[in-house]
C-alpha cells in the first residue's frame, strides 16, 4: 500500500475515536486491495510482455488483423475454457501488440494468469 495514503488514514483514525468493527473491516478492506494490486504486478512480470500496449492505439486500417475476432478476444472470453491463442503473420504485423494487449485485459479485467511465448523460425 502506498505509504502515504496509509499515514494519511492511520493520522485520520488517530484523531477520532474509532469504532473497532469499522477499524477492523477498513484494515481489512486495505489489505485486500494491496493484494489485489500486488499479485496483478506479479501476474503482469510472469506474463513477460515485452511492452504494455492498448487496444486503442491499434491502428487496425493499417494491419490485415481481424477487428472484430480481436475486440472479441479482447473480452477475455476463450480464457473461461482455458484455450490458448496462436497469433501468425510475417514480421511487423503487430501480434506482439495484439497479444499483449489482450494479456492485459485477461489480467487486468479477469484476473487470468498469462504468459506471452514468442517464436521466430530459424
Amino acid at each position: 500500500m502506498n505509504l502515504k495514503v496509509c499515514g494519511t488514514r492511520v493520522a485520520k483514525a488517530h484523531h477520532s475515536t474509532p469504532d473497532p468493527e469499522d477499524s477492523m473491516r477498513n484494515l481489512i478492506d486495505w489489505e485486500t486491495a494491496d493484494r489485489s494490486v500486488r499479485a496483478m504486478y506479479y501476474r503482469k512480470g510472469a506474463a513477460r510482455f515485452p511492452v504494455h500496449g492498448d487496444l486503442a492505439a491499434f491502428d487496425f486500417p493499417a494491419s490485415r488483423a481481424d477487428e472484430t475476432l480481436v475486440r472479441e478476444l479482447h473480452g477475455a472470453a476463450f480464457s473461461e475454457t482455458a484455450r490458448n491463442i496462436v497469433l501468425i503473420g510475417g514480421p511487423g504485423t503487430g501480434k506482439t501488440d495484439l497479444a499483449t494487449t489482450i494479456g492485459i485485459e485477461a489480467l487486468r479485467a479477469h484476473g487470468r494468469r498469462v504468459q506471452l511465448f514468442c517464436t521466430v523460425e530459424p
